[in-house]
């Protein structure tokens, strides 16, 4: 019964929303066209921190000389403003689900399965201000014994150029 009405609170809370602040943090082929920008001074905001804000990026994509930019470059600009107007959107909720023969525990930035099956769900809303994600995590045969976790969701509030946050992120080591 409370699985049934978490679920369905979360598809309530994600019909209003809108999308995140921060670019994905396991979208490499994003980061990748980000820092290829940075190369050729397109960016001049750090991309270097964690999690990258979309703000300063959108800023720097304002006033560009696109008669100047090399092909590769181009494409690469392409695919930011594209991923932009995609974080833009008014509505962002997902289901992810997932399978593997052995629970195993990745690097990087990207959402870890640390459990043999499992299935991610999240709504997200966001005003001028204010960012809140609720994802439930559901998993089956996992490296820490739990069946279910919030690991992806925060609440933000944005000052200026300022973020304060609270986040339930996923740990990478694995409590004994």
């Amino acid at each position: 019964m409370k699985k049934r009405l978490l679920c369905l609170s979360l598809a309530l809370v994600s019909q209003g929303s809108l999308a995140s602040p921060w670019i994905d943090a396991g979208d490499t082929q994003l980061k990748n066209s980000i820092d290829l920008l940075v190369s050729y001074g397109v960016i001049h905001h750090p991309v270097n921190q964690y999690p990258l804000m979309w703000q300063g990026i959108a800023s720097d994509l304002v006033d560009i000389d696109r008669a100047t930019l090399p092909q590769e470059v181009m494409f690469a600009l392409q695919h930011v403003e594209h991923s932009l107007r995609v974080a833009k959107l008014k509505r962002d909720s997902g289901v992810r689900a997932y399978y593997s023969s052995d629970a195993k525990l990745t690097q990087g930035f990207a959402p870890r399965d640390k459990a043999k099956a499992g299935l991610d769900t999240y709504g997200l809303m966001t005003s001028e201000n204010v960012s809140a994600k609720v994802q439930v995590n559901y998993q089956r045969d996992g490296l820490d014994d739990k069946t279910t976790n919030y690991d992806g969701s925060h609440l933000a509030v944005l000052f200026d150029n300022w973020a304060v946050s609270a986040e339930r992120l996923s740990y990478w080591w694995i409590k004994q």
